[in-house]
């Protein structure tokens, strides 16, 4: 599963108290390991892809060959929110926050600060594999996540 090992990092960074970040970025499963991280949720990323990610909810093959999504990213974003609540005050009084997206218009990466008005639609886009869905593969008709993990200090 992607982001397994850097969710297991950033909960030793927790237990360490270690945030030297002026900001971070994240995308994809290294968006909600960001979740998990800046609001202190020390064990919820390793619980979203232990115990949600590999249910059959998230991950479907029969339900993509009907015609759906093989990963229903939308469901894991709301589940991981009911099972592993966070502190979004927390989440917007931390470090900045950005979520890096391919510009599908120029095949450029794009950076969005995560914030209350974006913060759904950047952690439910899908990832980049183009044929787990039948859905468009935009958010604000621009980006298309990439699936890297960058943690970044000035």
């Amino acid at each position: 599963m992607r982001g397994i090992f850097a969710a297991g990092v950033l909960d030793a960074f927790l237990e360490q108290e270690h945030n030297p970040f002026d900001f971070v970025m994240g995308v994809s499963a290294g968006a909600s390991n960001m979740l998990g991280y800046l609001t202190g949720a020390h064990g919820r990323s390793y619980k979203v892809i232990t115990e949600l990610a590999t249910s059959g909810e998230f991950f479907n093959p029969a339900r993509f060959a009907r015609g759906g999504n093989l990963m229903d990213v939308k469901w894991l974003s709301e589940t991981s929110m009911q099972r592993y609540p966070l502190d979004f005050d927390r989440l917007f009084t931390s470090v900045p926050f950005f979520a890096a997206a391919t510009n599908i218009n120029t095949g450029e990466a794009d950076y969005f600060r995560v914030s209350q008005d974006n913060l759904a639609d950047v952690i439910e886009q899908p990832q980049p594999c183009l044929l787990h869905t039948n859905e468009p593969h935009a958010f604000q008709a621009v980006a298309t996540p990439m699936v890297v993990l960058l943690i970044l200090s000035q």
